[in-house]
């Protein structure tokens, strides 16, 4: 094994022998009732928060838990006497670092560059001595990742001899996260257009964000329709709007990335 693995062992073990008797049984999540929720955007950074209530610092493990089972990866370890166990796992090699005063018992992490893969349950471990008496100090923080929804775009198609006096109104965002659900707004009354007229269909992209795409097929209206993308995690909306499009659009298709409003987290 290598240095990194085998320190990455020798704690893991430490400290997870410690936690079992402690708590008689190890979860491989947050324990219920027992963290903090924290939510970080796509491609920012993240902190997690983590402080000892005083004494001696011996030893410091974030751990990343494992939601399927499996072994918790390591994230980043501090020993107070051993330089060479000061170390990050291979997934977050320089992309973490402590940003306040180590030396108070302060361990709050901050990851750089946050992606998908780094949502979910994070575990400190603080080994101090009071009086020459070990203790150990826990600290979960449930990670969420959150990306926001391009503006949506509004493309028009009136089916025309297909289907005389309908149309089709096509929305489509990309670069989210979570899956993201579609709203057709009738903004003469805000009414919400019924589900049996909205067909909408989500993929991903290679970083795992939604591609989320929505067609609204009614009879030609003279009237504003506006389309709410909301984010189900955040419930951040990101709106488009066409105005008039049964009276103002002639035969075929058109383009349209209208006036949009976006409600902050």
């Amino acid at each position: 094994h290598s240095p990194v693995r085998r320190m990455e062992l020798f704690l893991l073990g430490l400290w997870l022998s410690v936690f079992a008797a402690v708590t008689g049984s190890i979860d491989s999540s947050c324990p219920r009732g027992s963290y903090i929720n924290d939510v970080a955007h796509h491609g920012g950074d993240a902190v997690l928060r983590c402080s000892s209530d005083g004494g001696l610092i011996e030893r410091v493990y974030w751990q990343r838990e494992q939601v399927e089972g499996g072994d918790p990866e390591m994230v980043k370890a501090y020993c107070a006497m051993r330089s060479d166990c000061n170390l990050s796992g291979p997934n977050y090699t320089g992309r973490t670092d402590f940003i306040d005063n180590s030396t108070q018992g302060n361990f709050n992490l901050r990851l750089h560059q946050v992606n998908l893969k780094d949502e979910g349950c994070y575990h400190c471990v603080i080994q101090v001595k009071r009086k020459d008496v070990p203790s150990i100090k826990h600290c979960y923080i449930q990670l969420y990742v959150v990306a926001q929804y391009s503006k949506p775009l509004i493309k028009l198609n009136q089916l025309g001899d297909v289907a005389p006096g309908q149309m089709e109104l096509n929305c489509s965002s990309s670069g989210g996260y979570p899956e993201a659900g579609v709203r057709w707004v009738n903004k003469s009354d805000n009414s919400t257009f019924p589900e049996e007229l909205v067909q909408t269909e989500s993929s991903t992209n290679k970083l795992g964000l939604y591609i989320v795409t929505s067609v609204l097929r009614l009879h030609v209206a003279d009237g504003t329709i506006a389309c709410h993308i909301v984010n189900n995690r955040t419930k951040n909306v990101t709106e488009s709007e066409i105005g008039k499009p049964g009276s103002s659009i002639p035969a075929g298709s058109a383009e349209f990335n209208c006036h949009t409003a976006r409600q902050s987290i």
